[in-house]
């Protein structure tokens, strides 16, 4: 279940910075720095989506992103789960990408993900599933252990 992130600030934070030096870091910022998440709405964030991921009264994770309503797209999304393998966070990325698609019937959607993340093979299948494409960006980043790792961009035109 989504809620609207402003009501979880301070536990989404917290978990976040729980996990600010976890791999799953590296996968979420795509780079060994590490930044705070900005969940306040302010007039600087006109457009930006932010979600907690609840099971049950649990937070299990946050999904962001912007819309650009003039050209109908979502892009720079922000997605975060703090309780590994909990299908439920699989389910609510469903339940917002099918909002982006069948509510608001936008006419793109783009992502980005680090090779190695563990969703990749979801995402996959959901940019199959609505006839989306994916790109591959060689080398893009390196871990902190010297290994270089790629991006792949994928886009849902409608």
């Amino acid at each position: 279940m989504i809620k609207p992130a402003a009501n979880y600030t301070i536990e989404i934070e917290n978990l976040y910075n729980e996990k600010m030096y976890d791999i799953s870091s590296f996968y979420y910022i795509g780079a060994e720095d590490n930044y705070p998440l900005m969940l306040t709405n302010n007039e600087e964030q006109i457009g930006r989506y932010n979600w907690a991921v609840l099971d049950g009264e649990k937070v299990i994770g946050y999904i962001g992103y912007w819309i650009d309503w003039t050209i109908r797209c979502a892009s720079s999304f922000g997605v975060y789960c703090f309780d590994e393998g909990n299908p439920v966070f699989g389910l609510a990325i469903r339940d917002v990408m099918k909002i982006l698609i069948e509510d608001y019937k936008l006419h793109r959607i783009e992502w980005r993900m680090i090779s190695g993340n563990p969703i990749q093979k979801h995402y996959d299948r959901f940019c199959e599933k609505y006839g989306g494409n994916k790109v591959v960006l060689h080398d893009v980043c390196k871990d902190r252990y010297g290994e270089f790792h790629d991006e792949y961009v994928y886009e849902i035109i409608q």
